[in-house]
């Protein structure tokens, strides 16, 4: 039997400022103001293809909502600083330094970009960071100021008009998802976009939080609320570049298909293969709203206006209808304000996880499988 996770993000859900994730072919977008982006699927994370640097070399690197620098592994750029030394979630991390080349993505071509080469890393992938330039490692490792980041640079270069993206996951067995910058497609969202404002960390503005204020479980038969909890409403970061989703223990219960995973490599002593559940603990990390969530909810990340705006997700879209994220009030199209919506609770700002199950801690495992999350298939 089918079932659906319903979390609501807001004290009331009135209407929102509309954006939310969409999927484009590459012949789709033709407007000079958005730049869409087609992501790979590989069930634990979702990758984007750039082509970087001069004589071009194509990349793969995560995309991740959950980081700020955009990381490649090796590289022959112009030199600016020593000072590129960063750290994820998941204890990988890499150093090495920050260098400036022309970064292409879909067409579009940002010049002088910046951005971390790792000659020392703990991780085979590249990260795409799209947070907020506050999160940049440079400001939270050494205290310098921020260098725009890649979409403060693609409203610099005038690709697009505001600082804002769509994401678009799409299902768990897709081959593909995407992402548009500057713009929002209503062909791939449901209903209406639905707005909420992101927290702060310390009063600044520099990871993509909201407040979630209640968990359901509904299916065709019955509906279950666990909005009672006393751990909420708690922070949650929106973090594409999260395989699962981290709660606090207190609200977690079992759900759907969708939030099963294939394991990779893990299998119990009998050989038998085994999935890992997508809600886990969070223990004493942020919690996190990962790709186990964001595959069921159309996302727009407005960071110029502080806001992002969720719908439910179109898995079987027949058309697109791409639309121009502006400035002003009326920035995202067709998007309504929350009514009454949570402004402020408690964030950390301990964030982004990169990596799928299989680069979980043995002692991770292994809490898992005691209290039911890892289960034979």
């Amino acid at each position: 039997m089918q079932k659906f996770w319903l979390l609501v993000l807001a004290a009331s859900l009135g209407g929102l400022p509309a954006v939310i994730s969409l999927s484009i072919k590459r012949t789709d977008v033709k407007d000079p103001v958005t730049v869409g982006q087609s992501l790979d699927n590989e069930e634990t994370l979702y990758f984007c293809n750039i082509t970087l640097g001069t004589p071009k070399q194509s990349l793969r690197l995560v995309l991740d909502t959950g980081s700020s620098d955009l990381l490649v592994l090796s590289s022959s750029c112009a030199y600016v600083s020593p000072d590129f030394n960063i750290s994820y979630a998941d204890a990988t991390g890499a150093a090495g330094d920050y260098v400036t080349d022309n970064v292409q993505i879909r067409g579009a071509t940002v010049k002088d970009f910046q951005f971390g080469v790792g000659y020392s890393s703990s991780s085979s992938e590249g990260v795409l960071g799209i947070e907020y330039a506050t999160n940049e490692v440079q400001i939270g490792r050494l205290d310098k100021s921020a260098y725009t980041n890649l979409p403060q640079t693609m409203v610099k270069s005038g690709l697009i008009k505001s600082n804002a993206y769509s994401l678009w996951l799409n299902d768990l067995g897709a081959d593909t998802g995407s992402i548009v910058f500057g713009g929002v497609n209503t062909g791939k969202y449901h209903d209406e976009l639905q707005t909420l404002p992101i927290q702060t960390v310390n009063g600044v503005y520099s990871e993509l939080i909201i407040a979630l204020t209640g968990i359901s479980l509904s299916s065709s038969s019955n509906y279950h609320n666990y909005s009672s909890s006393n751990a909420l409403p708690v922070a949650v970061l929106l973090d594409s570049g999260s395989s699962l989703t981290y709660l606090p223990k207190a609200i977690i219960q079992i759900g759907i298909d969708e939030l099963v995973l294939n394991s990779g490599d893990l299998r119990f002593r009998n050989d038998a293969r085994a999935c890992i559940f997508g809600i886990v603990p969070a223990g004493d990390s942020a919690a996190v709203l990962g790709d186990t969530f964001l595959r069921s909810a159309y996302v727009v990340y407005d960071l110029s206006k502080n806001e992002i705006s969720i719908a439910k997700t179109n898995f079987k879209p027949t058309e697109d209808n791409i639309l121009e994220i502006g400035t002003g009030d009326d920035s995202v199209p067709a998007a309504t304000l929350v009514s009454n919506p949570v402004t402020s609770t408690v964030a950390d700002g301990s964030g982004a996880r990169i990596g799928g199950p299989t680069d979980f801690p043995k002692h991770f495992v292994m809490v898992a499988a005691a209290i039911g999350y890892v289960l034979a298939i």
